[in-house]
């Protein structure tokens, strides 16, 4: 309660974060529904003018520039229809989408420049008002103008089209001749089926004559083939035979052939294999060969000879033994007999070997030349097999080409059938007139369209002025507007007290003349949310400052001083407003001596004090303005005076002067412990309340929040259902006083009386 205030106030303020104050939106949100229901009467207003000006431009609209429209419809069959396709909405699937494609093709015709040009040279179509106006136009101008003209108009305003899943051309027309219309619109539609029915006797004269063509070169086509056919030497069937005899011969030819090939390549390998043998020395005697040489004179000679060594060897044997010198000659003989009789053998079947090869090549020499002979009979058999081949081809496709002919003559004859059936048919006609053009109507101004739509404009301009005007006034209007300043609090919203009916109309000593008023219901909640931010953080000082002047800072000093002395705080008001000091007069005390008095040690502090008793309440008014400059707020003199008026109360009020304009506050928030920012709604915007809390925030001050007073009711507004909530729960027969705010043993009120400190 005595600590120096100008010490650091306590280890949680100190230790606490300063929100930053960034900078403010550029555009503030609006609720379309607040801000409806805010203009609701200019908007009610528009929509009146609008109306207004809406029948007015009907009505100019409807005299000079009126638009009628008249239709017809056309049946559109597409000619004969086929009986095959399964129904769709009583159309046949296929047929609708053939008459679709059909009936654009017919817009096109409608519309193109031969119809509208027969049109147009009418008499009956001449002789109207309708063609007279492009004569009027232009003064001087030619028939062939005027025609030009009144043709690209009609083909403007000319519209044709089908209607969903029917089979209708609809045809409409519109313009501002309303009697002239259906006589032009009939005129375009008999010019149309004119048009139609001598195309379609064109076209079907020119298929005619198609097909006639048709007929004639495929007749042509006929006795040419039978006459080639005719002139042929042979016939069909005799070709067959020929050329199946020469397809036989040539197939035997061709098989011995092969059957030569595969003998002469057979003797070619043999003789080969018996040469390279030969060459080599490699024997490979088959028996035949074996069993001829062994009976040769020679080697049976030899035979017998060593049939005779071995005999004379067994008795040499048996009389002197294996090892006996005759034994052993004898032995000798039989050897040089046997190789003897070897040679002799290899000699023999190497010679029947040669005639083995020779015998080869004569018989390869031979089936060649055997081949060579049978290849000029393949040949010439070959040639008499493809030219009678030939030939029967040629005689086929004259016989098919024939064929063919004669299906395209009955084809043709049967076309040219078709075509007279179908033109003596009802249903051949591809489009046929169906209603007739009804009468016209207005198309051109539709009240509804001209009126709503010029209303509709006219309060979208309006709407868009005012959501535009909304979105960019940055003035605080609600305490909606201070929830879009980065990190500033909300401490309370002062209604506009001329809107209180039981208030007195004034704010200034509001809570003094009514304390169950609405502004003192008000005051109570700022002094709840001040009182808290206050005793949280031990602070003794606030002092109530505004951006700019007349926000209301001393009549919100005054009836925040006297709501916190209601509740038994002990506090002092101090006004500090060195240029407009004007809390001596609400407290309707003297003005001198103050606080310029005190600072100059003219008065003591307890002298310069004034107390009201039947308000609880103790007062420091300025003083002589002449005699103090602001630098007193920086002297030892102040912040002493300071020091002991937060030792003595509870709270000190101080009464500061506007911070944006002034530089007092700047100087005062160096010394007190808080700050209160009082915004007057509709006065002062984002952009300023935001740069006198960043000039605040680099102080000693603390600011608290803001406090915004004069906040008007309006539809949508803040206070329109709190007025009649809290005045329809004020109705009691216990209401009280403005008496009962004060203590039951407060003296009257005594403003020459300082307070005993």
């Amino acid at each position: 309660m005595t600590a120096n205030p100008l010490s650091p106030i306590n280890a949680a303020a100190a230790a606490a974060p300063v929100a930053p104050i960034g900078v403010t939106p550029r555009f503030t949100p609006v609720d379309p529904l607040r801000l409806v229901r805010q203009n609701l009467l200019l908007f009610i207003a528009t929509g009146f003018v609008g109306v207004m000006i809406g029948v007015g431009v009907w009505t100019y609209l409807r005299v000079y520039s009126a638009e009628y429209s008249t239709a017809a419809r056309l049946l559109v069959t597409g000619g004969i229809e086929s009986s095959t396709a399964m129904p769709v909405n009583g159309a046949p699937r296929e047929r609708l989408e053939q008459i679709a494609a059909a009936i654009q093709n017919q817009i096109a015709i409608l519309k193109s420049d031969q119809v509208i040009n027969e049109v147009l040279k009418k008499p009956e179509v001449q002789d109207t008002d309708w063609f007279r106006s492009f004569s009027r136009r232009r003064e001087g101008s030619t028939l062939a103008e005027q025609i030009s003209a009144a043709r690209n108009k009609l083909q403007d305003d000319l519209n044709a089209s089908q209607p969903r899943n029917s089979t209708f051309l609809e045809v409409s027309l519109r313009g501002r001749f309303q009697e002239d219309l259906p006589r032009v619109l009939n005129s375009v539609i008999q010019a149309y089926l004119y048009q139609n029915e001598v195309s379609s006797s064109t076209e079907s004269s020119g298929v005619r004559q198609v097909f006639t063509g048709m007929r004639r070169d495929a007749e042509a086509e006929v006795r040419r083939l039978e006459e080639a056919i005719r002139s042929s030497s042979v016939n069909m069937p005799l070709l067959d035979a020929k050329g199946s005899e020469a397809a036989m011969a040539f197939e035997k030819l061709n098989e011995e052939t092969l059957r030569l090939d595969m003998a002469v390549q057979q003797a070619r390998d043999s003789y080969k294999s018996l040469e390279a043998a030969t060459r080599e020395g490699k024997v490979a005697p088959a028996p035949e060969d074996v069993a001829l040489a062994e009976a040769d004179q020679a080697i049976l000679t030899r035979n017998e000879r060593i049939r005779q060594l071995r005999e004379r060897r067994s008795v040499l044997l048996d009389g002197f033994g294996e090892n006996h010198r005759a034994v052993r000659e004898v032995d000798q003989s039989i050897l040089a007999t046997e190789q003897e009789k070897k040679k002799e053998m290899d000699r023999l079947l190497l010679e029947r070997q040669s005639v083995k090869l020779n015998l080869a090549r004569v018989a390869a020499d031979g089936l060649e030349a055997q081949r060579a002979g049978l290849e000029h009979k393949l040949v010439d058999a070959r040639s008499r097999m493809e030219d009678l081949t030939r030939q029967i081809g040629e005689l086929k496709n004259l016989n098919t080409n024939l064929d063919l002919a004669r299906k395209r003559q009955d084809e043709a004859d049967q076309m040219l059938k078709n075509i007279d059936i179908r033109s003596k048919r009802p249903d051949a006609v591809g489009v046929k007139p169906a209603i007739q053009p009804t009468a016209p109507e207005l198309v051109f101004p539709r009240f509804s369209t001209v009126v709503g739509g010029i209303t509709a404009l006219l309060l979208a301009v309006v709407g868009g002025l005012v959501f535009t005007r909304e979105t960019l006034d940055q003035r605080i209007k609600s305490p909606a507007d201070v929830k879009l300043l980065p990190g500033v609090d909300l401490l309370g919203v002062l209604p506009e007290a001329t809107e209180d009916p039981l208030g007195g109309k004034r704010i200034e000593g509001a809570v003094e003349r009514d304390a169950t008023g609405l502004m003192a219901e008000s005051f109570r909640h700022v002094r709840t949310a001040v009182l808290a931010a206050m005793d949280r953080n031990g602070y003794r000082s606030v002092m109530i400052v505004s951006g700019a002047a007349g926000a209301g800072v001393s009549a919100v000093t005054q009836n925040l001083a006297v709501s916190l002395a209601a509740v038994g705080r002990r506090v002092l008001v101090m006004e500090a407003n060195l240029r407009r000091p004007s809390i001596h007069k609400l407290m309707n005390i003297p003005a001198e001596p103050g606080l310029a008095e005190v600072l100059s040690n003219h008065v003591k502090f307890d002298d310069a004090v004034r107390r009201r008793h039947d308000l609880n309440l103790d007062i420091l008014t300025l003083g002589d303005p002449g005699s103090i400059s602001p630098e007193l707020f920086e002297s030892t003199a102040f912040t002493t005076l300071l020091h002991r008026a937060t030792s003595k109360y509870d709270l000190v009020l101080i009464d500061a002067p506007p911070g944006l304009i002034t530089s007092e506050s700047l100087l005062l928030a160096r010394s007190v412990d808080a700050a209160v920012v009082v915004v007057r709604a509709m006065s002062e915007t984002r952009g300023a309340v935001c740069r006198l809390i960043r000039q605040l925030s680099g102080l000693r001050a603390d600011v608290l929040g803001v406090v915004v007073n004069g906040v008007r009711t309006s539809a949508g507004g803040y206070f329109r259902e709190n007025y009649e909530a809290f005045y329809s729960y004020r109705q009691s027969p216990a209401r009280r006083t403005p008496a009962a705010i004060a203590p039951a043993d407060a003296a009257p009120a005594d403003d020459e009386a300082p307070t005993e400190v």
